[in-house]
């Protein structure tokens, strides 16, 4: 399974995506099987049988609908988090809304931090 449609599948099973979700639903209405998975999936576990259901029938309706699979990706391309990995035992953290206050990062800190 495409790890891009099971990240997609989750996300449309919380119904917080706005135009992605409207997007899904729209095509998925001229495909009944499709339609059904979706309803099944929303306020399921990402890991649930439903949300992979939900991805299978992704892939089914994007193969069925080449224009489909372009605006698929380019509105997860909208939604989707930046991909960064952590090497040798390292941390990332992403922000994506501003922050009121004070922000601080660190791999480690040895003794207390203060703010001045």
């Amino acid at each position: 399974m495409d790890p891009i449609l099971l990240a997609i599948a989750g996300t449309l099973a919380t119904k917080a995506t706005g135009a992605l979700f409207d997007l899904v639903k729209s095509t998925f209405g001229r495909h009944k099987k499709a339609g059904l998975a979706l309803e099944a999936a929303i306020g399921e576990d990402p890991e649930s049988t439903p949300v992979l259901a939900l991805a299978e029938r992704l892939a089914q309706v994007e193969e069925a609908e080449p224009e489909f699979k372009k605006q698929l990706r380019d509105e997860w391309t909208k939604i989707a988090p930046a991909t960064q990995t952590a090497d040798h035992g390292g941390i990332v953290n992403v922000m994506h809304n501003p922050v009121g206050d004070i922000v601080i990062q660190a791999g480690k800190i040895y003794g207390g931090v203060n703010r001045h």
